[in-house]
């Protein structure tokens, strides 16, 4: 690794001294500002001119660059538009559709090949939607739900994106649901084709909001993973695609009949804008290289996803991930996401002005290394590597922030944390909320086979496979490794636990056991109605993927700074740009420091729903929008 803790202070240092000797750029960018029109975007764009990025950045390395010198010369041709989408993937094909279903002429600008483009995900988070209601979930207090968002932020969100998700996203959901023919068995959850994620216990929506810890959930998420439709797909007759694909298909196909046109095999290169900063288009360079001009009358969309697959953003943005890698030993490379989106959407609204928002900037974390082992984050009894007991357990929601502030030892066999149970462990898995990586009680066959799992475990094996109860494991199955052992120490010596740390844990066992007879946790506060006793034989012990956790996981969450109908900010937040809409993991303000939400799905649901609403904004329905 070249980068180090030291250049990081260093650098700050540097620049601080920079900024007093040069009169503090900062002020003199608002003193410009100040001066001009409160429309006029032009000013706010010093990375285009600088060719750096901006001193508002507090960053060692330059990861925007300069804005592409295209010459008028090798421009191919030009072509007219309403509206101009870049990105073709859920939020960008849901832009389309909806400036399309208000009349518009649209482009899609993907740098997929047809027939390669890629839908990732499995769940959709939708509030009070028609397919919700007639399943018995809602209506829900939707004020309520949107403060639950704000809270779990911590405040560092955009209060009024956050409201424009959730009150839109039934008229996404509904949407969508009208597209689909009859042709499909996708909604037959009756026939276990789609399932609802659900509590325990917990069948319909009067038992929602859940609350675990003071904070709140509701059972709103539409999943489908693990199964396909049997006929064809779509106009292209499409086979074997999962269901996602499906979705998006119909509505791509719907686009389409409307009159909207995908550009597979384009990339956007960069915004194109008149001499008061507004946007007016965007060049697109074809795979062979050549560059075509499309000019956008009404708006330019960018939704071109995260930025995980570009190290030196994550890297550079992402401060608590390049941190942690450089104190954990992980190396600089492995800091990538899930997904194959680099970053372009949010350079190309860094050059047109934008800017991405500021530190701490979240990330969606690596969902299967979350939980503890198959368990997922059931609230039981959690360790780390040392056999500490390290937080209140049924803050399931924060686990991914406390894990990461955890010690690992890479030269252990417990190298990070890890989960203790014994033969009762299911009653702390019906204990277990809504949060990522929670037991899925709307997946029956899924529990049935971890129980059957779980009860094949033989103490003198050691360990065993069992299938994990999150939804994920739907597709086919993860199986996670579960050790077992006759007593307690038994058990965590076959999880390679040794030294201090297995006296250590065996301590934090029996002092855990001492809390829970006196019905009070005196150590961190658990709720005396998830305190059960670790005390019947035989024992397990399943460990969380900690050291995989100090990179973007899924995918990166930081995004460029919009206001409520998903327009593009300048630095200061005082003037939108003219034209220029970010949606999906390409906008920001969503998620405070974490992926910490009341419904699973929501970054799937928020990106179909941000598209939908940019796009009917772009296409001037604005009556439209809730």
């Amino acid at each position: 690794m070249s980068k180090s803790a030291m250049t990081r202070r260093s650098f700050v240092t540097s620049a601080a001294a920079a900024a007093v000797t040069a009169g503090a750029a900062a002020p003199a960018l608002g003193a410009e500002k100040a001066a001009s029109s409160s429309t006029d975007a032009s000013a706010a764009s010093p990375a285009k001119a600088a060719g750096t990025h901006p001193d508002y950045y507090l960053c060692d390395e330059d990861w925007l660059g300069s804005a592409p010198a295209i010459a008028e010369a090798d421009i191919a041709g030009t072509q007219d538009f309403d509206v101009v989408v870049v990105g073709g993937g859920h939020a960008g094909t849901q832009a389309a559709l909806a400036a399309a279903q208000c009349g518009a002429k649209v482009a899609v600008v993907e740098s997929h090949a047809d027939g390669e483009i890629v839908y990732r995900g499995d769940d959709i988070c939708s509030y009070n939607s028609d397919l919700m209601l007639g399943w018995g979930f809602g209506p829900y207090d939707l004020d309520e739900i949107v403060n639950e968002y704000v809270r779990r932020a911590n405040g560092r969100c955009n209060t009024g994106v956050i409201r424009r998700f959730v009150y839109n996203s039934a008229d996404m959901m509904n949407n969508i649901v009208s597209l689909i023919p009859e042709t499909s068995n996708l909604l037959d959850r009756e026939g276990g084709q789609c399932i609802v994620q659900i509590a325990y216990d917990t069948p319909d929506g009067s038992s929602y909001p859940l609350e675990r810890g003071g904070y709140k959930m509701w059972a709103s998420t539409l999943q489908t993973v693990g199964t396909k439709n049997p006929s064809p797909v779509g106009k292209a007759g499409l086979t074997g695609v999962s269901r996602l694909t499906e979705i998006e298909t119909y509505c791509r196909d719907e686009a389409e009949r409307l009159g909207a046109t995908w550009l597979c095999g384009h990339t956007g290169v960069e915004c194109t804008q008149d001499a008061d900063g507004a946007v007016t288009g965007v060049i697109a360079q074809a795979a062979d290289g050549t560059y075509v001009r499309l000019n956008a009358s009404r708006g330019v969309i960018l939704a071109t996803g995260d930025f995980g697959a570009n190290v030196d953003m994550v890297w550079e943005l992402c401060s608590e991930c390049a941190e942690n890698a450089m104190r954990h030993g992980v190396e600089r490379d492995s800091l990538r996401g899930m997904t194959d989106c680099d970053g372009s959407g949010h350079k190309m609204g860094c050059w047109a002005g934008g800017a991405i928002e500021s530190h701490p900037r979240p990330v969606a974390g690596d969902a299967p290394s979350i939980a503890f082992g198959p368990w997922g984050s059931t609230p039981c009894l959690w360790l780390n590597c040392k056999g500490e007991r390290f937080m209140n357990e049924e803050f399931a929601g924060l686990l991914l922030a406390q894990s990461v502030r955890q010690p690992i030892d890479l030269t252990a066999a417990m190298v990070g944390n890890f989960a203790v149970m014994d033969s009762k462990y299911m009653q702390y898995i019906q204990l277990a909320g809504l949060d990522h990586g929670a037991p899925n009680w709307g997946w029956e066959e899924g529990i049935q086979t971890f129980q059957e799992n779980m009860e094949a475990l033989d103490p003198a094996q050691g360990s065993g496979t069992v299938l994990g109860l999150e939804i994920a494991q739907m597709g086919g199955g993860m199986p996670g490794t579960v050790f077992v052992g006759a007593t307690v120490e038994e058990a965590l010596a076959n999880a390679g636990l040794a030294g201090d740390a297995l006296k250590a844990a065996k301590a934090s066992v029996e002092r855990y056991n001492e809390l829970c007879a006196a019905a009070r946790d005196t150590d961190f506060g658990k709720d005396a109605d998830l305190l059960i006793p670790i005390d019947e034989g035989p024992f397990y012990v399943a460990a969380q993927g900690t050291q995989r956790l100090y990179g973007p996981g899924l995918n990166t969450l930081a995004g460029l700074c919009v206001n409520s109908y998903y327009q593009v900010l300048d630095a200061n937040k005082d003037a939108v740009i003219p034209g220029l809409y970010a949606v999906g993991n390409t906008m920001g303000e969503r998620y405070g420091n974490a992926y910490n939400t009341p419904s699973a799905g929501n970054n799937m649901g928020n990106a179909l729903t941000s598209g939908r609403v940019a796009g009917k904004h772009a296409a001037g329905a604005i009556d439209d929008i809730a």
